[in-house]
């Protein structure tokens, strides 16, 4: 799925953790990140109905809405759809904060403070570079939390195996969650499959803190 240390481990076990150590060390200078993991998730078996699509942004707009927090989500592969599910329904001033549409590396690099290293050692594709644009994010005291995706959606990339492979960073300024996917489909499904799953895992996050 990936060439990087970090996936190959993850991938033998089912599930590897990132720890302080395997990070970059730019981040571990941010403190307020005192705990990272990641996770190998399948690709969803079950194709989603059109309504389960839009039970799917509902239920996350409206648990947005419960919990009083502000959002802020950064988006490459997924090119602003994460951003336009939300705020096409009215009332998303309530806790939407920013979407970025952080396609290039310079974009990453420029915008959200990915470490240039980091993509030249891991490419713009990786758990690391998810997990620095979240950080990126949450360098802007208004975000509470924050969602960023970054993949490879066709038809090009570096090998033909790698069309599909993503990875989505879902967390807030007590933790944050990397999640890898492979992806199957044209472009457009990639994209829209890679939205809707980062939307499914902001919502386990929000379940957990309104139940908190």
């Amino acid at each position: 799925m990936t060439n990087d240390k970090l996936g190959h481990k993850a991938q033998s076990t089912g599930e590897g953790r990132i720890t302080s150590n395997d990070m970059p060390p730019s981040t571990k200078k941010l403190s307020f990140i005192n705990r990272e993991q990641l996770k190998l998730k399948p690709e969803p078996i079950k194709k989603r109905t059109k309504a389960e699509e839009s039970e799917l942004i509902y239920n996350a707009f409206s648990k947005l809405a419960a919990v009083g927090r502000r959002l802020s989500v950064a988006e490459s592969f997924t090119g602003g759809l994460i951003s336009s599910f939300l705020i096409t329904l009215p009332g998303a001033s309530a806790f939407f904060h920013e979407g970025a549409v952080a396609y290039s590396d310079a974009a990453k690099i420029n915008r959200l403070s990915v470490k240039p290293e980091t993509i030249k050692r891991h490419t713009a594709v990786s758990v690391h570079a998810a997990y620095e644009m979240a950080l990126g994010l949450l360098s802007d005291p208004a975000a509470d939390l924050v969602v960023a995706t970054t993949g490879y959606s066709g038809p090009s990339a570096p090998s033909e195996d790698l069309i599909g492979q993503c990875c989505i960073a879902v967390g807030d300024r007590s933790r944050v969650d990397i999640y890898k996917y492979q992806f199957s489909g044209g472009r457009e499904n990639i994209m829209r499959n890679g939205a809707l799953e980062a939307l499914t895992l902001l919502t386990e996050l929000l379940d957990k803190k309104i139940k908190n």
